[in-house]
């Protein structure tokens, strides 16, 4: 047995027959609305001047992070619009000629802007001035079969529904993505690009190899209307963080960053915190020597029904995986 609920259902106020006929019929109700006005007559919302002056006032700074000594920042535009990041190591000539192969499809990109307000709200504008809040989430590309619709049914308090267009919460999301990727950049895969998901690596062997392929990718991305996150695009770079590694063409290394951020973590009290900690050493389980051996003692705590004691064993075995990481060597491929 279903029992549907309704929640709008519940907050309506069921009304006695006596108390009905004291009810005003429906033109005595109508005889009491006020006349029409106009908006600007019953309460001024917006104040003109103050609204022009603040259309004149420039847009705040953008904040900048530091970077690494191998990049930096470029504008494609203007009065520092439209940031990207680019390799530090380029020649005057070099930039130039990246930097006009992006200029041609900037009309692409969508730069945002935070817009303060008095009240402390934050509006997101274009740079048409259009509220684009509800377009923040560029998904549901993907339309789901008809018949397939009801596989992906959930309820809630409002009732019962299904998707028409694929999250990226169900099973086998990720795996039709993918598929859809390799699709589009067939011909390119193993050439001139590697990808996994929605990350892209374009390389060369040369910077004018480079920038023809890169042009090349901007190009199919415009015939299949993909959209990058520039954001997070480096441009021709000697070595970058990939799937959480740093490749370079000296080989495959750990990130120095989450390396740091594994070594400062304190010995686990529980088997949470245990069970965390070789989740994110095994992340990179193919630097260590003897993993298995090495992380024994730590994985025997994680069996069912074992009893979680914290002896010499496990610490030692927690500072020899920390150790090792830290000197973890380059893999060549």
């Amino acid at each position: 047995m279903t029992l549907e609920l309704n929640i709008f259902h519940l907050c309506k106020k069921h009304i006695h027959p006596k108390e009905e006929e004291g009810l005003p019929k429906p033109s005595d109700l109508f005889a009491t609305l006020s006349p029409w006005r106009r908006r600007k007559e019953i309460l001024p919302l917006f104040n003109e001047e103050e609204t022009q002056r603040a259309a004149k006032e420039e847009s705040p700074k953008l904040i900048l992070k530091p970077l690494p000594t191998e990049l930096k920042y470029a504008y494609l535009e203007e009065d520092k619009k439209c940031l990207v990041v680019i390799s530090s190591a380029l020649t005057n000539h070099q930039e130039d000629c990246l930097l006009a192969v992006l200029r041609i499809y900037s009309p692409w990109v969508s730069p945002t802007q935070v817009v303060p307000k008095k009240s402390g709200i934050t509006v997101v504008q274009n740079d048409k001035g259009e509220d684009v809040s509800t377009h923040l989430t560029t998904g549901w590309r993907i339309e789901i079969d008809v018949e397939d619709q009801e596989k992906t049914t959930f309820t809630c308090p409002f009732g019962t529904y299904s998707y028409r267009r694929m999250p990226f919460d169900l099973c086998n999301a990720p795996a039709t993505f993918q598929r859809y990727m390799l699709s589009i950049f067939s011909d390119m895969v193993e050439h001139i690009m590697e990808f996994f998901m929605d990350d892209i690596t374009i390389y060369g062997s040369t910077f004018d190899e480079c920038l023809v392929n890169l042009e090349a990718i901007l190009n199919r991305c415009i015939e299949k209307d993909l959209v990058l996150n520039w954001k997070k695009c480096h441009f021709m770079v000697h070595q970058g963080i990939v799937l959480g590694h740093i490749i370079s063409k000296e080989g495959i290394e750990v990130d120095k960053v989450k390396v740091e951020l594994i070594v400062k973590l304190p010995s686990p009290t529980n088997v949470k915190g245990v069970r965390q900690f070789i989740g994110h050493i095994r992340f990179y389980r193919r630097f260590i020597k003897d993993f298995s051996k090495l992380a024994r003692p730590l994985c025997e705590l994680l069996v069912k029904d074992a009893k979680f004691i914290w002896d010499d064993r496990c610490q030692k075995s927690f500072k020899e995986l920390k150790l090792f990481l830290t000197t973890a060597p380059i893999v060549r491929s």
